[in-house]
């Protein structure tokens, strides 16, 4: 039994509802649903987080009560059916519950039939319908789908993300009406996120929409990531670039053939004023040309690049001595060429015919090594950087702060994969010394050549900052000589991963240097640790510490 507090007597914790609410945050649902029958000091906060995230709307429908709303199996699809005609006192339980619900996480509606989305329609209270709604998840398979959820767009809404890879025509016609009723009832919106379709789908007509979201007055707008192909021209450009408080944004430019179309309306000065995070996908030797829109403030911390082929070396050169010019107080650079969305069969084709046009070494790189203020670069090429022991010297004594690097360390075309890497332990090593800060590294290694007992033994620990190492295709041999070394040298090192790790039907022979070498050297790892640990547990009980020595004069 829970006894009110006296007059003047401290509050109880469980008065405190951000208290309260923290520590029902931890329970399970069936736990908080008993609490929500236990006591009515539970009660209302209990409910408030049991409901705050909304998976399905059928969780809502299911309180109109079956003689309103029952609900029938189609083609193993259960549906909502309307057996009556929903008049807004049949509402009453419904926002008991409604006003609770924050999140509403990503759902596909298309069980959900147009005839259901009038009666909600028509016969609702006055108001909105989840009125506290502040995150949703927009999937828009279904016309019917998507005019429900443009019915429950709120004002109070502070982030949407739409999902759709594979659009048909109606709903992509839909997307306009949705975009204009976003504007319209959803000032305070802070981020907006886009995935319509992938590749050569459907492209979105509905850049107008776009547009009116961007065109609202006193937008607060801070990230925006529009990850669909052909949804940006001029005038979205335009817009975006004066929105006064856009810190992230993230642009798909793939299908622009000249990005100059998009960005010759947008003056260069004063254009995005505080933006701080980029990331473009696009054609390699275009995505130079919008970076100058970008530079202009200094407040640009953060810059990454996404291509669907491997890239010419002449061409990377240009975008990195572009990135140096316009970025000067760049901290965070990332450049990948995603496996899984390649044309790898084209690609290859590409390299095979004129593979000196894809040659990377550290001329490649040179560019970059001006901004001594990078903390992290990651690159993944596709193909390998090919890094002599000497180059990891000029990259230590260029970035003395970084603290994640990682150098295409899966190159992953088909035709580098027999190719033994330039770089040995010994850059790395180097590499490792100079680089104080360093937490996070990733190089394709060859972890064979100038490997010995001796080395193994004479090696001293080298860094005790890096807890993560990424080997990707490095090559491998001796795997235990391996492990005794890393266990060494690396005394931190909690993370450890390779190409391979969670596919072992594509490993190859140990000769070769990849997977099950790889695997050995992890299983391994900890039993060096310890082996080293109790060493050192050893050592300090037979030489106490200078502190507990005395000395007498």
């Amino acid at each position: 039994m829970i006894v009110p507090p006296s007059p003047g007597a401290m509050p109880s914790i469980f008065e405190i509802e951000e208290i309260l609410c923290l520590f029902l945050s931890f329970c399970d649902d069936p736990s908080l649903a008993v609490l929500a029958r236990t006591s009515k000091l539970f009660s209302e906060s209990a409910l408030d987080v049991l409901w705050s995230e909304m998976h399905s709307f059928t969780q809502l429908l299911k309180l109109f009560g079956e003689d309103l709303i029952s609900f029938n199996e189609t083609q193993g699809m259960v549906k909502p059916v309307v057996n009556h005609l929903i008049v807004p006192r049949d509402w009453n339980r419904f926002t008991l519950y409604a006003h609770r619900v924050r999140r509403w996480l990503q759902e596909d509606l298309v069980y959900v039939d147009e005839a259901v989305v009038d009666h909600l329609a028509f016969g609702r209270l006055p108001g909105y319908i989840l009125p506290r709604l502040t995150h949703m998840e927009v999937m828009a398979t279904s016309v019917s789908g998507l005019h429900l959820q443009t019915l429950l767009i709120a004002p109070t809404l502070e982030s949407v993300a739409i999902w759709n890879n594979a659009p048909s025509m109606p709903a992509t016609r839909q997307m306009n009406t949705f975009f204009r009723t976003l504007a319209d009832r959803a000032p305070s919106m802070r981020k907006f996120i886009l995935h319509w379709g992938e590749g050569q789908t459907i492209p979105p007509p509905f850049i107008d929409g776009i547009a009116d979201v961007f065109s609202v007055e006193n937008s607060k707008l801070s990230t925006i990531h529009l990850w669909s192909p052909l949804c940006i021209d001029a005038r979205v450009f335009s817009l975006l670039a004066q929105l006064p408080n856009l810190t992230t944004l993230h642009l798909n430019l793939l299908g622009v053939v000249d990005t100059n179309t998009i960005c010759q309306s947008v003056p260069k000065a004063g254009c995005f004023p505080n933006l701080q995070n980029v990331y473009l996908a696009g054609i390699l030797e275009e995505l130079h040309k919008t970076l100058r829109y970008f530079g202009d403030s200094k407040s640009t911390l953060s810059l990454g690049f996404s291509v669907r082929e491997y890239p010419k070396a002449k061409s990377l050169h240009l975008l990195f001595s572009s990135v140096a010019s316009n970025f000067p107080h760049l901290r965070i650079l990332q450049f990948n060429v995603p496996k899984d969305e390649i044309d790898a069969v084209a690609a290859n084709a590409n390299y095979i015919k004129s593979p000196d046009l894809y040659y990377h070494d550290v001329s490649v790189l040179r560019p970059l090594l001006s901004l001594r203020g990078l903390a992290a670069v990651h690159l993944e090429l596709g193909i390998p950087l090919h890094l002599a022991d000497t180059d990891l010297v000029t990259i230590g004594s260029s970035w003395p702060a970084i603290e994640v690097l990682n150098l295409s360390s899966d190159p992953y075309c088909d035709r580098t994969r027999a190719v033994r890497p330039e770089l040995t332990i010994q850059g790395l090593f180097q590499l490792a010394s100079m680089c104080r800060s360093l937490q996070h590294l990733g190089l394709y290694v060859d972890y064979s050549t100038h490997l010995s007992e001796e080395l193994v033994a004479s090696c001293d620990f080298l860094s005790n900052t890096i807890v993560h190492l990424d080997v990707g295709r490095s090559w491998v041999v001796q795997p235990e000589l391996v492990a005794a070394l890393l266990s060494g040298v690396f005394p931190r090192l909690k993370i450890f991963q390779w190409h391979g790790m969670d596919d072992p039907e594509s490993w190859t022979e140990l000769s070769d240097g990849h997977s099950p070498g790889w695997r050995r050297v992890f299983d391994l790892l900890p039993v060096f640790r310890a082996v080293r640990a109790n060493e050192v547990r050893v050592r300090s009980k037979i030489d106490p510490p200078e502190a507990s020595i005395m000395v007498i004069d």
